[in-house]
């Protein structure tokens, strides 16, 4: 009808047929596509993850932190027992063959601990003592108090005794330098925290007198025991007892490094 625009004609069904846009916008956009990055430049890692294995998770990280306090806990505690536990005077006894290690270790602990040294010949002693050397051992701190009797015997292995006649010996180097740690007159050499010491302390008591064999533990005690610990003094006690011939220029660097360190290691000289 006249009524009805004719932009609107009706169809039958009286649909309406809605007329094309009068307004026609261009795209934005051409066709070239914009790369999009593919990380976030805001991106943050979560700081707390449960399922992270990795050496530098937070689990890992607290761990190792408590291992450390509680390491240095102990070494404080260690440090306060000694300083409150008094040094207790040197009287001790060592046993052991003319020439053997532990005649060399007499003389340091008698220059390191500021005590003088007594020495007698047991009647099963058969090897000929040099009166040079002997006078030499006498010499040391004379006319201080006597800390160390040293007596020459055929015996299998070195051995110390702090109360004779009520005490059964007790042999090796190694568990006379950790006794005279633990009452107080060698703890700068020893630190009862640290496991990699005993463990030199253990090579050494199987040392056979080779210097081959004590290359070797020379290798070893340089790679576990950085400074001068018990086991370096140990090991300079086999070095003294080995001809000068025999030594080589490790174990020679070796001792002498020591020497200029300690000045008692000058007994091993």
């Amino acid at each position: 009808s006249s009524g009805i625009n004719a932009e609107w004609p009706l169809r039958p069904g009286f649909e309406i047929a809605m007329p094309m846009s009068m307004y026609s916008y261009p795209k934005a956009v051409s066709a070239v596509e914009i790369p999009q990055p593919k990380t976030n430049m805001y991106h943050i890692s979560p700081i707390h993850s449960t399922t992270s294995s990795g050496p530098d998770s937070v689990e890992q990280r607290q761990e190792r932190c408590l291992a450390d306090l509680l390491e240095l806990e102990a070494r404080l505690q260690n440090i306060e027992r000694i300083c409150k536990t008094p040094t207790p005077p040197l009287d001790i006894v060592i046993g052991c063959s003319y020439g053997s290690a532990a005649m060399h270790l007499a003389a340091f602990l008698a220059l390191q601990t500021q005590t003088s040294l007594k020495v007698f010949s047991h009647s099963s002693n058969k090897t000929e003592t040099d009166p040079i050397v002997v006078n030499k051992l006498l010499q040391i701190n004379q006319g201080k108090k006597c800390g160390i009797t040293l007596i020459f015997k055929e015996t299998p292995a070195p051995y110390f005794m702090t109360a004779p006649g009520k005490q059964i010996p007790v042999f090796g180097i190694s568990n006379l330098l950790r006794y005279l740690a633990r009452i107080g007159h060698l703890q700068h050499f020893y630190d009862e925290i640290n496991p990699l010491i005993d463990e030199a302390l253990s090579m050494i008591d199987k040392i056979e007198f080779t210097p081959q064999k004590i290359d070797g533990i020379l290798s070893d005690i340089t790679k576990l025991n950085p400074g001068i610990t018990l086991a370096d003094i140990a090991l300079c006690s086999f070095i003294a007892a080995l001809p000068s011939t025999n030594r080589s220029n490790a174990l020679t660097n070796h001792l002498n490094g020591c020497i200029n360190q300690e000045d008692s290691f000058r007994a091993f000289q």
